[in-house]
């Protein structure tokens, strides 16, 4: 079984070497499974090109792409996972450390849950860490509407909600692979990001699992190009408080939600589709409130009327990436 780790680097010399110690110290069946490290740069100017040669040398796992161009981290992502064939990846950032026994906690999950024919992906909670990659006690996800509201798998009418998938906790087969290939660079490009518009094709076309088992050190800097962010771990009722500075990004997953409708229409992303597609606020309602249910929302009523007043304010401006 091929294992590719991908991972986008940009002016990263400042913690790359203790992520790469992380991932190739992995404690791994190797009878069973082959880890392959693809690393995409994408234009750094410091000494991130001279550390990864480095490596690249003593592990011949290690695989550098450099194009010495900036396309930016969601389609230095989408490029790599265009041009690298495995049966199971692992996306990671440039600056975290990860748990030993992730890459096969992550690998045993697949097995055991994959289901013939269909897409999987798995993500993970995550300890929030300092800038020496000390854990804070404090999980990312848990508590937050980044955990699912359900059970273990993601429903995907959950995503419109709420961008759950953390691409530094994030691994998906194959067929998931090939299912994002077919996506637009436009599309890629303009969503929020690619870890999001990814977790959305899996939960299209197949299964996304979630386990809350920590098993990465989301290191926090003065250079994250994403963090541990507040507004994201807002409560329905604390959105409605901060409407004016939540409904750009809500907005933002609806346009990427209808997105993945118009490539993919499925069982799964039926509901929403017709809720895409209702002329009335009678029918919007309709098709949200099965949404919701979908979501599990304990602020069931406050997430209805939040979304209606924010599909009437989408209706009126940009509905898709065509």
């Amino acid at each position: 079984m091929k294992i590719a780790v991908l991972m986008s680097t940009f002016n990263g010399e400042h913690y790359l070497e203790e992520q790469l110690d992380s991932i190739i110290s992995q404690n791994l069946d190797s009878r069973d499974c082959k880890i392959e490290i693809y690393i995409r740069d994408d234009g750094s100017s410091d000494s991130t090109l001279s550390l990864l040669k480095k490596y690249s040398i003593e592990y011949k796992n290690i695989s550098v792409i450099n194009d010495e161009e900036n396309i930016g981290v969601k389609l230095s992502f989408f490029k790599l996972v265009k041009e690298v064939d495995a049966d199971f990846y692992l996306l990671s950032d440039q600056d975290d450390i990860w748990s030993n026994n992730k890459i096969q906690y992550f690998v045993d999950i697949f097995k055991n849950n994959k289901t013939e024919g269909m897409s999987f992906g798995i993500y993970s909670d995550m300890w929030v860490a300092d800038k020496k990659g000390k854990s804070t006690g404090k999980l990312l996800k848990k508590g937050t509407s980044k955990e699912p509201s359900n059970n273990k798998y993601i429903e995907f009418d959950e995503l419109m909600f709420s961008n759950k998938v953390t691409g530094a906790s994030f691994g998906f087969d194959k067929l998931a692979g090939q299912k994002m290939r077919l996506l637009s660079e436009k599309i890629v490009q303009q969503s929020a990001m690619h870890d999001e518009i990814f977790a959305m094709v899996i939960a299209a076309t197949g299964t996304l699992f979630y386990s809350s088992e920590p098993l990465t050190y989301y290191r926090q800097h003065e250079h994250n190009v994403l963090g541990y962010s507040g507004i994201q771990r807002l409560s329905i009722l604390d959105k409605f408080s901060h409407l004016k500075s939540i409904i750009n990004g809500d907005m933002q997953l609806i346009n990427d939600v209808h997105a993945i409708t118009k490539v993919f229409y499925t069982e799964q992303t039926d509901n929403i589709e017709q809720l895409f597609h209702a002329k009335s606020i009678f029918n919007q309602y309709r098709y949200l409130k099965i949404a919701v249910r979908r979501a599990n929302s304990q602020h069931y009523m406050q997430l209805i009327i939040l979304y209606l007043l924010i599909l009437m304010k989408w209706n009126g401006g940009k509905k898709s990436y065509d």
